[in-house]
């Protein structure tokens, strides 16, 4: 008897609704700016300097760790307060 990848679909079921509402949230809407993607900025995890430009490591609004991307300071013109944060809290990091 060989084993192979094929199911019956007539044992498929509907999911069942959660009544505890524990379905995974949508990611935020992408706000756009003058026709540009604009995302928001959690919070600043880390700074390094790359040649001559320092680039931030940044937490988005409403995605998980594995989005978390490095970004030049030019990037995130719209978050100066997590910026200020980032370094109030972490003097010895990277910076301008």
């Amino acid at each position: 008897m060989k084993v192979h990848p094929v199911f019956n679909i007539a044992l498929l079921h509907k999911k069942p609704v959660d009544e505890y509402d524990r379905d995974p949230v949508p990611l935020p809407p992408v706000v756009t700016a003058d026709g540009e993607e604009e995302y928001t900025v959690e919070r600043i995890l880390d700074s390094k300097k790359v040649g001559r430009q320092v680039k931030y490591l940044v937490k988005w609004k409403g995605y998980g760790p594995e989005d978390n991307t490095w970004e030049p300071k030019a990037h995130l013109a719209n978050a100066p307060e997590k910026l200020a944060k980032f370094h109030r809290e972490h003097p010895e990091a990277a910076g301008p």
